[in-house]
């Protein structure tokens, strides 16, 4: 007997809750296979794709869903990231400008084409990405710690550390741009202030609650690497 397409929803999430993955994605396969143009069904089986690793099907149970809702911007998106995930960047950076252009006002769907354009190394197109991200959200945390991390590459510790002190104004905890400012202290001759950073308890909670194999904390840890 065929389940009905909103039961199934449920029913998967609730699985997904239990830690029953498999059973989720079987739950969300019979559900599409009976509803093959139920968007929430095939959007909900893509993401599921895409959090279990298969990017590639996932890519393809996205772009039906988009086929059929090509104004929704997050179905959009998601193809995006399984595209990009399944490391086909061209395609990605196609699909994250479709996402962009339908919503406009959302500033983390131009630092996701800034990020593939990264990749693709096309530094330039990145940073204007990211700040065309800062003038939607002058707050974007994505934003400034990328543009900390191009300007870097190019030789500007000063405004890659000024990019950073904005990114931890709004994420104090981010573990990649305190790591950063760490190691952009340290080259910038700040040995004192970056010991001092690596060692407070705003470093050490944004790191892994799981030490490394062979260490008793993470605490333990950091100081190895000192």
């Amino acid at each position: 007997m065929n389940i009905d397409a909103d039961t199934a929803l449920q029913k998967a999430q609730e699985q997904r809750n239990a830690g029953a993955l498999d059973e989720a994605l079987r739950t969300l396969r019979r559900a599409t296979k009976a509803h093959p143009h139920h968007v929430p069904l095939l959007h909900a089986l893509g993401l599921e794709l895409d959090r279990q690793a298969h990017h590639l099907r996932a890519a393809q149970t996205l772009s039906k869903a988009a086929e059929l809702a090509p104004t929704a911007a997050d179905i959009v998106n998601d193809l995006g990231n399984a595209l990009q995930a399944s490391r086909q960047f061209e395609a990605a950076a196609g699909a994250y400008r479709r996402a962009a252009d339908l919503a406009p006002s959302v500033a983390g769907l131009r630092s996701n084409i800034g990020h593939v354009l990264q990749m693709l190394g096309d530094q330039t197109g990145a940073r204007t990405e990211f700040n065309a991200a800062l003038e939607i959200d002058p707050r974007s945390v994505a934003a400034h710690y990328q543009l900390a991390v191009i300007t870097l590459g190019e030789g500007n510790p000063n405004d890659a550390l000024e990019h950073i002190n904005k990114c931890t104004e709004v994420d104090s905890y981010h573990p990649e741009a305190l790591s950063l400012k760490v190691i952009l202290l340290m080259q910038m001759g700040h040995e004192d202030e970056a010991q001092s950073l690596h060692n407070t308890e705003q470093f050490l909670k944004s790191q892994p609650l799981e030490p490394p194999a062979g260490y008793a904390n993470i605490r333990e840890f950091n100081r190895a690497l000192e």
